[in-house]
């Protein structure tokens, strides 16, 4: 504990040598003192390599459904290549995709991710597909989950039908019961 506050004391003592000394202003002075100004380093890390695929993706974000058909009609009579596979890949996976067009982008995506890098491009192309797989899984695996809740409360609401319909049939047996057992109105048992 007493090495620890030495060592606190020892760190305070370099911090006060390492600054600067204090100017002084007289108080008669009408000259006010300025603000102080901090200096901030900023690391900016490079600008990344021109990533095309994303950009190919924010614009197809922005399509209307007639476009966004157009543009698969368009990719799908172009060669498969591996940028191609990509951007196919990511027109069948836009956001109100099907499960089915969801399938048919992660079959395209795992043909692709089958391929060796070649290159630095090829491997940005890779780590793009590889991301792209991994969400398009996931949303699969939602989707699943999704259908399999909505079958779940489906069948939920059908029996609660069915038991409410069989509690209002006994409910009817139960007043035709009732008004056979009471004597009529007016005649002594």
């Amino acid at each position: 504990m007493i090495s620890r506050s030495i060592f606190c004391l020892l760190l305070l003592l370099l911090a006060g040598c390492a600054s600067k000394p204090l100017t002084t202003v007289p108080l008669s002075s009408s000259v006010e003192p300025s603000p102080k100004v901090v200096e901030r380093r900023v690391i900016v890390p490079a600008p990344p390599p021109a990533m095309p695929d994303l950009d190919y993706y924010l614009e197809l974000i922005r399509l209307a459904p007639g476009e966004l058909a157009h543009e698969r009609q368009h990719l799908q009579a172009m060669p498969l290549t591996p940028g191609n596979r990509l951007r196919l890949a990511m027109v069948y996976s836009q956001p109100r995709a099907s499960l089915q067009e969801l399938s048919k982008a992660q079959s395209l995506l795992a043909d692709l991710l089958r391929i060796a890098p070649i290159d630095e491009a090829m491997k940005r192309l890779l780590i793009v597909a590889r991301m792209l797989s991994d969400q398009i899984g996931e949303r699969i695996r939602q989707e699943v989950i999704n259908d399999r809740q909505s079958q779940q409360i489906r069948e939920g609401q059908r029996k609660s039908a069915e038991l409410t319909e069989k509690l209002e049939r006994l409910t009817d047996i139960e007043r035709r019961l009732g008004q056979r057992t009471r004597p009529p109105v007016g005649v002594a048992p």
